[in-house]
């Protein structure tokens, strides 16, 4: 808080805002408490709409309990139905939980809360959170408006993080969900908000449900019951699960005051036949823990899963693997044999070309030899031929001679 009174105006969505910050209280004499806090309300002509404590997210100190005395001992009980404590946050990741001594003082003050984180939006508390305090009959009804569960313009966490916040909002907590259905054609898409109830809030928050239809206008003739078609049908099977509990509005009788006591006579019903039970923040809490856990085991078994497949994708490729070496090896063997098969077929064929060389040699030698004994032996006929000729020759000669030298000595002797 500021040591002086401060104002800022400003639009947001259409919507002219003017936010009037209080000095500390607690550092003020009760006549400059009196003179300020008047002097702030006059800022705020016609009146004040809504009054926002901020207080940050960490045990109540002393001053901080003592501002919050002070500021209903000016305003009185009265107050209550018009504040709002807004819980500063450091980190969107905070657990949105009270200690039991925060939750006391804040059920003083009605105890609608809100958690708000370092990047929250003042258009989004605006556009998506509504809280109306009304009086019926004597009565303090709260009311809050959350965004709608088929909002195209939230993620499905966006919606369950703000109807949490919508929870934390109302101490000790709300005691009945109404879920808002107009009249028309009945889809099974409308059926599904009470699944997702189920699974936000569940199954037990089915005992605080109440369907309520609005447009009742446009029954025309027709009766509820008509409307809602026989047992069995998407539209009674709903009704059927919230406790066979439903209300009709008609729109067109705005004025028409006894639709919300009749509203509020079967919500007290409702409560009553619940044991005056309601729908307790701690009842959301633990179905958040729950919820937490179920989610963390869901991880955990997919992180088991994940590693169980990891481990068989380890187990399958060292298999693999050693397949494949196997195969490797098999190869190498298979190579070395064929290398030393073929090394083996070159050193017999190398054998058998040097046999085959000495063989063709050897066959070549003798042949040689033969060659050249016949030839020999054909030289030898050859002179033993020339031998023989010359011999006769000189037979033949020595003949010739012979009868020559005969001839003329008978010659000789016929002439003597």
């Amino acid at each position: 808080m500021s040591k002086v009174f401060k104002k800022r105006e400003g639009t947001i969505n259409g919507r002219q805002i003017s936010v009037i910050e209080l000095p500390a209280l607690t550092r003020l004499s009760e006549e400059e408490v009196t003179r300020e806090t008047q002097h702030c309300l006059s800022l705020g002509d016609p009146g004040v709409y809504l009054f926002i404590l901020i207080i940050p997210d960490a045990p109540l100190t002393d001053e901080d309990k003592a501002e919050m005395e002070k500021i209903q001992k000016i305003f009185s009980s009265r107050i209550n139905k018009h504040i709002i404590i807004l819980i500063k946050q450091n980190s969107e990741h905070q657990t949105a939980e009270l200690n039991e001594e925060t939750q006391s003082v804040f059920e003083r003050f009605g105890g609608r809360h809100q958690f708000i984180g370092p990047n929250t939006q003042v258009s989004v508390l605006m556009e998506k959170l509504e809280q109306m305090t009304v009086e019926i009959n004597g009565r303090y009804i709260t009311v809050i408006d959350t965004p709608g569960l088929f909002d195209t313009d939230l993620t499905n966490e966006e919606i369950q993080r703000e109807i949490s916040n919508c929870i934390s909002m109302i101490l000790p907590g709300p005691h009945v969900f109404l879920l808002l259905i107009p009249l028309g054609r009945f889809t099974q898409e409308e059926a599904k908000p009470v699944k997702i109830i189920q699974e936000m809030f569940g199954e037990n928050s089915l005992m605080f449900t109440m369907v309520v239809f609005t447009r009742g206008d446009d029954l025309n003739d027709k009766t509820i019951e008509q409307y809602l078609g026989e047992p069995g049908c998407a539209l009674m099977k709903l009704i059927e699960s919230c406790g066979n509990r439903f209300h009709v509005f008609n729109n067109k009788e705005t004025g028409d005051q006894t639709q919300v006591t009749d509203l509020l006579q079967k919500i007290d019903n409702m409560v009553k036949t619940n044991g005056g039970s309601y729908y307790s923040c701690k009842m959301f809490r633990e179905m958040e823990r729950e919820k937490q856990e179920q989610q963390m085991k869901m991880l955990m078994e997919k992180v088991e899963q994940l590693n169980r497949e990891k481990e068989e994708l380890m187990n399958k490729h060292e298999e693999e693997k050693e397949r494949m070496k196997m195969m490797m090896e098999e190869e190498r063997q298979n190579r070395e044999k064929e290398r030393k098969r073929r090394e083996e077929e070159y050193i017999k064929s190398e054998e058998q070309y040097k046999r085959d060389i000495k063989d063709i040699e050897e066959q070549e030698r003798k042949i040689r030899k033969e060659m050249k004994k016949e030839r020999e032996e054909w030289e030898n006929q050859k002179q033993q031929r020339q031998s023989e000729e010359e011999e006769k020759e000189t037979c033949r000669f020595i003949k010739l001679y012979t009868g020559t030298s005969k001839a003329q000595h008978t010659n000789s002797k016929s002439k003597q």
